[in-house]
C-alpha cells in the first residue's frame, strides 16, 4: 500500500488498513447483536439455573452457524480481491528479478507510463543475494525483525485476549450477570452488546485523523493510548471489585443494598441503563 501511494495520501492509506481490523470487530458485534435479538424474542428461554436443558433452545444452534456464515463472506471477498492485486514492484523487481513485470504493474496501478530498466536493476541487486537465514541477513535486519515480531506479539496478546475472554471480563466488571442467570441466547445478546459498545475503533479514528502530517509514531500513539486507557480502566474496576485494588466508598464491603456495583458504569461515562434489558 505504501509503495503505490503518493506522499499526500500514504499516511491515510496505512491508517485505513489498520482501521479495518477495528471496524471488522465492530461489524461482527453488530451482526451478532442483531441475530441474537431476533432469536431472543422469537424463542424465549428460562435461565440456566431455572432449567439447564431448556435454557438452550434447539433454534440457538442456528445463531452461531449464521454468524459464522456471514463472517466468511468478507473473508472470501478478501481472498478474491487479493488474487486480483499485483505484487509490489519492489518484490517483483528485486526478489523475482522481473523488471518488465514490475514496470507493467506500476503502470497499471498508477496509470502512468513506466519503462523497465533491466540494466539499472542489475546494478541495484548486484551483491544483495542472501537468504533469510543467512548471517548477512541477521546482521543487517535481525534486530529489526526481532523487535517488530516481539512488539506485535505483545500487542496481540492484549488485543486478541479481550475477544477470547470478553465474557469473563464483562462479568468481572459487572457488565453482564453470571452465566447461570441467563439463557444461551441471552448470554450471546449481552456479550455482543458489550462488545459493540466498547469496540468502536478509537485507534483507527485517532490514528487516521491528521495522519498525513505526522510520522508513524504520531499516528499510532493516540490510538494506542486510547486502547490502553480502555483496558486499564476495565482492569482497575475488576481489581477493585475483587478487593485487590484500593478500597473506596461504594466497594462491595461498604455498598448499601440496592446500590449499583462499582463496574456498572464503564469509565464513569457509560450509562448503566445501556447495559440493562
Amino acid at each position: 500500500m505504501s509503495e503505490y501511494a503518493n506522499k499526500k495520501t500514504r499516511g491515510g492509506f496505512i491508517a485505513a488498513v489498520f482501521a479495518m481490523q477495528g471496524f471488522g470487530i465492530l461489524a461482527g458485534g453488530i451482526v451478532t447483536l442483531a441475530l441474537s435479538t431476533v432469536f431472543r424474542r422469537a424463542f424465549p428461554a428460562p435461565a440456566y439455573q431455572v432449567d439447564a436443558v431448556a435454557s438452550t433452545v434447539p433454534q440457538a444452534d442456528y445463531v452461531w452457524r449464521a454468524i459464522l456464515m456471514l463472517g466468511a463472506a468478507p473473508a472470501v471477498l478478501t481472498y478474491y480481491w487479493g488474487t486480483k492485486m499485483p505484487e509490489t514492484a519492489r518484490y517483483t523487481a528485486l526478489v523475482a528479478g522481473n523488471a518488465k513485470q514490475a514496470a507493467s504493474d506500476m503502470s497499471r496501478v498508477l496509470q502512468v507510463e513506466i519503462e523497465a530498466e533491466a540494466e539499472k536493476l542489475d546494478e541495484i541487486t548486484k551483491g544483495s543475494d542472501y537468504g533469510l537465514f543467512s548471517s548477512r541477513f541477521a546482521r543487517r535486519h535481525g534486530s529489526h525483525l526481532l523487535g517488530t515480531a516481539v512488539t506485535w506479539f505483545l500487542v496481540d496478546i492484549a488485543y486478541y485476549s479481550q475477544n477470547l475472554f470478553q465474557k469473563d471480563i464483562f462479568a468481572s466488571i459487572h457488565w453482564i450477570p453470571k452465566a447461570r442467570t441467563m439463557s444461551a441466547i441471552e448470554e450471546v445478546f449481552r456479550i455482543s452488546r458489550g462488545q459493540t459498545l466498547i469496540m468502536w475503533p478509537p485507534e483507527a479514528l485517532l490514528a487516521g485523523h491528521g495522519s498525513q502530517g505526522r510520522g508513524r509514531r504520531g499516528r499510532s500513539s493516540p490510538g494506542r493510548g486510547a486502547g490502553g486507557a480502555v483496558t486499564g480502566s476495565a482492569a482497575r474496576r475488576s481489581a477493585a471489585r475483587h478487593g485487590r485494588g484500593r478500597r473506596r466508598r461504594g466497594s462491595p464491603k461498604h455498598r448499601q443494598p440496592g446500590a449499583r456495583p462499582p463496574g456498572s458504569q464503564f469509565a464513569r461515562g457509560l450509562p448503566s441503563r445501556w447495559l440493562e434489558v
